[in-house]
């Protein structure tokens, strides 16, 4: 049986893991502060609709406070991270009620007996970190044995957050400080994973990737936030090796590139083995614009496995598909703007219209969706037998009129990119 003087010590450390002053907890509930001073002593009766409401507060659930074990919570964790700021108030609010979702949600389960939680994802063996190079090594190792545990292949996946729940993670989608990317939550027998909904969409998905790690492998520890500031932390560093390598696989990177001709050898060698006599080496050679990754060939990779131009840039670059000039060189023609305005001509943007949309505002006409895959491929074609120099301007204009591209617009962003201007004059290639 729980002593007044045992629950008044758990309420005092509870709320002081929540980084909360007795004057903050005193204005929440609408007490004096004495009343919690009170309470935190063992002087006065804690009623069970007061002791509910301090475990919201602290992120807790009340039957914690009454159990024979009062241990240390990932959620205390994850309050006294936010800063001691009226702002983050909000912040704060939105992050107990999402614990609070995510326990009904595994008290609902234990109560219809659906063992979700429980058995769906593995646990990784806790394995040492020694340095920066070995945190990446095993976060790529991770990501391909889970990829292969969960028969993924090298094929982009569909929904992150989906695939999550069905290993049994709690997924809340919060407004956080932008500083703080997400989270990873232990609640007795459950896990929840928290996703800064005030992120775009693809730095999103790569936060859940990033946090999805930390259940597989960092399952000792209650409540893991994942900060900027905190970025070269070995665990975050194999985290996010983990989450290029698990979003963006080297084999479906080399596949979707071999599909538009590039990634190879500028010159390729193959074996010939005959039935009888000796093997013979075949050569060939390749120019050098055959295997030169241009900046459409990163928005279509990365529209093609959901993430961000950046981090496709970055992992092109450690696979070694491209050089660090090269990396330089797209990153450049990426940050003033080229890569959103090609990625937007693609039609890869998130904001793509509906169906049969007509007007978008002044000024601006939405183009139908049914055609959107048709002008990509026409845009990527069109760029490519520029830069081989098989068609000229002259012509790569005219296709640019006729997939209703801006001529204006996608001329400036060659010029930006350093994209050839290929050859002059009246001839009708193509």
């Amino acid at each position: 049986m729980l002593t007044p003087e045992q629950l008044a010590t758990r309420l005092r450390e509870a709320r002081e893991r929540a980084g909360l002053t007795q004057e903050e907890v005193a204005r929440s509930l609408g007490l004096p502060r004495s009343a919690i001073a009170l309470m935190e002593t063992g002087k006065r009766k804690v009623s069970g609709l007061e002791l509910a409401r301090l475990a919201y507060l602290y992120g807790r659930s009340p039957a914690e406070f009454l159990a024979p074990e009062f241990a240390i919570d990932g959620v205390s964790v994850l309050l006294r991270a936010l800063p001691e700021a009226d702002d983050d108030e909000g912040t704060r609010d939105a992050i107990r009620k999402g614990i609070a979702i995510a326990r009904e949600i595994a008290n609902l389960e234990h109560l219809l007996e659906v063992e979700r939680a429980t058995a769906a994802f593995p646990r990784y063996p806790a394995m040492s970190l020694r340095g920066r190079w070995e945190a990446v090594d095993q976060g790529k190792r991770l990501a391909h044995q889970e990829r292969q545990r969960l028969e993924l292949g090298s094929a982009p996946l569909d929904d992150l957050g989906d695939l999550m729940e069905n290993q049994g993670i709690t997924v809340l989608e919060l407004e956080l400080p932008n500083h703080l990317s997400g989270f990873t939550v232990h609640l007795n027998e459950s896990v929840v994973c928290g996703v800064n909904v005030t992120h775009v969409a693809e730095r999103q998905r790569f936060s859940l990737a990033h946090e999805y790690c930390h259940v597989l492998v960092d399952h000792d520890r209650p409540g893991i936030i994942s900060r900027q500031e905190e970025k070269d932390e070995l665990s975050e560093v194999r985290a996010n090796a983990f989450a290029a390598a698990f979003l963006m696989p080297e084999d479906g990177i080399s596949d979707y590139l071999s599909r538009l001709n590039k990634g190879l050898p500028s010159r390729p060698r193959e074996a010939v083995v005959p039935l009888e006599g000796d093997v013979q080496f075949v050569e060939g050679r390749f120019g050098p614009e055959a295997t030169k990754i241009g900046l459409w060939h990163v928005c279509l990779l990365a529209g093609h496995f959901r993430v961000s131009r950046l981090a496709m840039i970055w992992q092109l670059f450690n696979l070694k598909l491209i050089t660090e000039r090269e990396r330089s060189r797209l990153l450049a023609a990426d940050q003033d703007g080229s890569g959103r305005t090609l990625s937007r001509m693609l039609g890869i943007d998130a904001e793509v219209q509906c169906e049969g949309a007509a007007e978008a505002g002044e000024g601006q006409v939405v183009r139908p969706t049914k055609l959107r895959l048709a002008r990509r491929r026409l845009l990527h074609l069109a760029l490519e037998a520029l830069q081989h120099e098989v068609i000229s301007r002259r012509k790569f204009q005219e296709l640019v009129r006729l997939g209703d591209f801006d001529p204006d617009e996608l001329r400036a962003t060659l010029e930006r990119i350093e994209a050839p201007t290929g050859p002059s004059g009246s001839e009708s290639e193509g």
